[in-house]
């Protein structure tokens, strides 16, 4: 289990570590406009969708269940292939990544 607000910030530390170096100079100026929000949108988020039943599986009260998720997620891409965000090919290598991230982070 993790919480949310290690998940927010190994989220920032994966967009300003393999994000921002394959992004165009508005997409970099996007990224870094939102990272101060990021936080406060994934506490959101999680709130949210908490009792969404395609993820209410994985968000506890005692964290996320990140182990949960990132099988899911490598199910979900290896299935469906590399997906799209703001203009940046998203793969299954940067699924293993971002939970890496989310993993080590200290908050």
């Amino acid at each position: 289990m993790v919480s949310v607000p290690q998940v927010s910030k190994g989220l920032i530390t994966f967009i300003e570590q393999e994000l921002v170096a394959q992004a165009t100079n508005k997409q970099k100026f996007m990224m870094y406009f939102l990272m101060p929000q990021i936080p406060q949108k994934v506490e959101q988020l999680f709130k949210e969708y908490k009792d969404n039943m395609l993820i209410s599986d994985y968000i506890k009260p005692e964290g996320i269940d990140l182990d949960g998720l990132y099988k899911a997620s490598k199910v979900a891409i290896n299935k469906s292939g590399n997906i799209e965000l703001l203009g940046i090919i998203f793969n299954e290598q940067d699924i293993d990544k971002l939970y890496g991230y989310i993993t080590r982070a200290i908050v």
